[in-house]
């Protein structure tokens, strides 16, 4: 059962909840979409939070899809694929938290040296901040869920068949980042899912193994997810807004970027396992 719940699961997470995202940005702007979105002089604003409100029947469905097949079909707690200690640590995500965003200060610090005038500009748009608290409140529990899935669930039940933990964990970052295929394929192609997305998923695992739990690397990605959605992002080519206050332009990467990345993440482990003891009880 816990064979056939694996497959099944990972069916639903990849392919059913965000094939609606797809099909809505291909509706035609004339017809459906006008109809879906509301348009009209504010449609741009429109999209952006009818995009944002899709995210919460998907954040639903996801939660409520890893809970059946753990506590129903696998019949284990949930606290299995959360922590390997008696509870919750929340001083380990915290921690992490501000590890995280001073190594991630810096890493910006170091990209604005390389960046040219205009690369960087002020976009944010007041009638955004109706989408913040959706934001605010629904990525923390995104992200948990995320982790769950990829750094826990998944990783537990590849090890059944694969021994090899790096296999295991290049499988698991390898679907982690094709399940960015809805929003990311338009704008970068297939070299941000080898790349960024596949990066962290396999720096991800690593933060879970050594500490026995998801604690950090949730913190972790609820920096990196707020960072870019409020304050930071790239130009998305079928928004004509964003949700953050800066603007980096049309995304490209280059060697640099992912240099840069790399060392982010890289600096932040090592911080990290100084900091804190592995898997600590």
């Amino acid at each position: 059962m816990w064979v056939a719940s694996f497959f099944i699961f990972l069916f639903a997470v990849s392919y059913l909840p965000d094939r609606l995202n797809r099909i809505i940005s291909y509706l035609p702007t004339n017809v459906g979409r006008d109809i879906l979105l509301g348009y009209n002089k504010v449609g741009a604003i429109n999209e952006v939070i009818f995009q944002a409100f899709l995210y919460i029947p998907y954040l639903i469905f996801l939660a409520f899809s890893l809970w059946f097949c753990q506590t129903k079909i696998r019949q284990r707690p949930l606290k299995d694929i959360i922590t390997s200690a008696a509870k919750f640590r929340w001083g380990v995500l915290w921690k992490a938290v501000i590890i995280y965003l001073f190594v991630l200060c810096g890493a910006w610090f170091i990209k604005g040296l390389f960046a040219k005038p205009g690369d960087i500009t002020w976009v944010f748009d007041k009638n955004m901040l109706i989408v913040w608290p959706i934001i605010i409140v629904c990525l923390p529990l995104y992200v948990l869920v995320q982790e769950m899935l990829y750094r826990a669930f998944i990783v537990q039940g590849l090890s059944l068949w694969i021994k090899n933990s790096f296999i295991v964990f290049i499988i698991s970052s390898t679907l982690y980042a094709l399940s960015f295929t809805y929003a990311y394929d338009i704008i970068f192609g297939w070299e941000a899912y080898l790349s960024e997305f596949f990066i962290y998923g396999i720096f991800a695992c690593i933060i879970t193994s050594m500490f026995g739990g998801i604690e950090a690397s949730v913190g972790i990605g609820i920096i990196n997810g707020l960072v870019y959605s409020l304050f930071v992002s790239p130009h998305v080519e079928y928004f004509d807004q964003t949700f953050s206050l800066y603007s980096t332009g049309t995304p490209h990467y280059d060697a640099i970027t992912f240099f840069i990345e790399l060392a982010t993440l890289t600096i932040t482990a090592i911080l990290l396992s100084y900091s804190l003891p592995n898997k600590e009880t």
